[in-house]
């Protein structure tokens, strides 16, 4: 149970005496704002949904032992093993909220605005323990309310409504959200590098690595800092990353924020309605801006990992490469550094499939999303069966 209060409180200004003199430019000017706090008590999975009780398994067959040989096993027991500790200490995740608004119409409600500015802070956001570790003894993660984050926006809408004698007639509608926001408290251990912290970032941030370009060969690769993942042997026509902290060595200390957020942080909209007699046309645009999205560059198959578009993962189906990776790609004999595509190899290779600027893309587009147009037939009506 937890109090959480909130109000509001609103002026219409087009009723007091001093806006009468303004009408009717300004037909309606209204101002508004809200404070208040809300909890949320889904606070992890549906696993983690009772931190007052521990979670234990005593009937564990993996962290068992048995008596006898390995050939003639005489007796087993299962093991005990634990998948939360409990924690009656953890609260709700809790938002503090503070809104600003404005209602504006114009020429007697022909042209309308609404816009909305928020501030969010939420805290006491369930993470875990960073630094606790199988080595300390622990067998699950320690979770607690330790995160912070704080988001902004704004929202707005332009409406414009007019009628232009019996024959013409406009209707317009424009729509526009920006919503972001950052880390201020994460639990994490204290790195070396402070560009590896989330701190400040958005929670829909990807981090990854800078891809410079592809190796030239073999001899640019041995001449390189050093970069392996998996194990795996890098070639000639591979990706090649940037050593971010310069130790000679790519690993994850190279990782660092790329892109923008995978969610858009702008989304807008618009378009009009116009008639005429008794033709009528309308259309709407929608886009996204300020966001990246990842290029998925193989599909894991049941038996490997394979180069391939979703969902077609095998890599001898005919829409398994894209054209523009078929037209663009490293090879002996085409040495291309700036290939859309790095070497071709029958299995997904460990270094080409990275998260990394190489795949990334901006995802940022506007779209027409309807078109209509529209004839009137004079003396049909339609009947309202409801």
């Amino acid at each position: 149970m937890g109090v959480l209060p909130s109000f509001g409180v609103a002026w219409t200004l087009d009723k007091e005496k001093f806006m009468e003199r303004l009408k009717p430019a300004i037909s309606k000017f209204r101002l508004r704002a809200t404070y208040g706090w809300l909890g949320n008590d889904n606070v992890s999975t549906s696993e983690n949904r009772f931190f007052y009780q521990s979670i234990v398994n005593l009937n564990n067959g993996g962290r068992g032992y048995t008596f006898g040989l390995p050939t003639a096993v005489v007796d087993a027991y299962p093991g005990i093993s634990i998948t939360r500790y409990e924690n009656p200490n953890v609260q709700w995740e809790i938002s503090r909220q503070t809104n600003f608004g404005i209602d504006l119409g114009f020429f007697n409600g022909a042209l309308t605005f609404t816009g909305d500015y928020y501030q969010q802070y939420r805290y006491n956001i369930v993470q875990q323990r960073a630094g606790v570790t199988a080595s300390a003894g622990f067998q699950a993660a320690i979770l607690a309310n330790l995160g912070e984050y704080k988001s902004k926006g704004f929202d707005a809408e332009l409406t414009y409504n007019k009628n232009f004698g019996q024959s013409l007639w406009i209707q317009s509608r424009g729509t526009f959200t920006y919503a972001t926001g950052e880390f201020v408290k994460y639990d994490e251990p204290t790195y070396a590098y402070p560009y590896l912290s989330r701190l400040g970032l958005n929670s829909n941030q990807t981090r990854g690595y800078i891809a410079e370009r592809l190796f030239i060969d073999d001899a640019e690769v041995a001449n390189s800092p050093q970069q392996q993942f998996g194990g795996e042997a890098v070639r000639g026509g591979d990706i090649k990353y940037v050593d971010v902290n310069k130790d000679g060595v790519i690993n994850s200390n190279d990782m660092v924020a790329i892109g923008h957020p995978t969610v858009p942080e702008i989304t807008y909209g618009f378009g009009p309605s116009i008639g005429y007699q008794s033709f009528d046309l309308s259309f709407f645009f929608s886009g996204n801006a300020r966001t990246s999205l990842f290029i998925r560059p193989y599909t894991y198959n049941s038996s490997n990992n394979t180069y391939g578009t979703a969902p077609f993962g095998n890599r001898f189906s005919p829409n398994s490469v894209l054209q523009a990776w078929a037209d663009s790609y490293w090879s002996e004999e085409n040495q291309n550094i700036y290939a859309q595509y790095p070497r071709l190899s029958q299995d997904a290779t460990a270094n080409n499939t990275q998260t990394s600027t190489f795949w990334m893309r901006d995802a940022s587009f506007i779209r027409l999303k309807q078109a209509e147009l529209g004839y009137n037939i004079k003396g049909i009506a339609i009947k309202d069966t409801t």
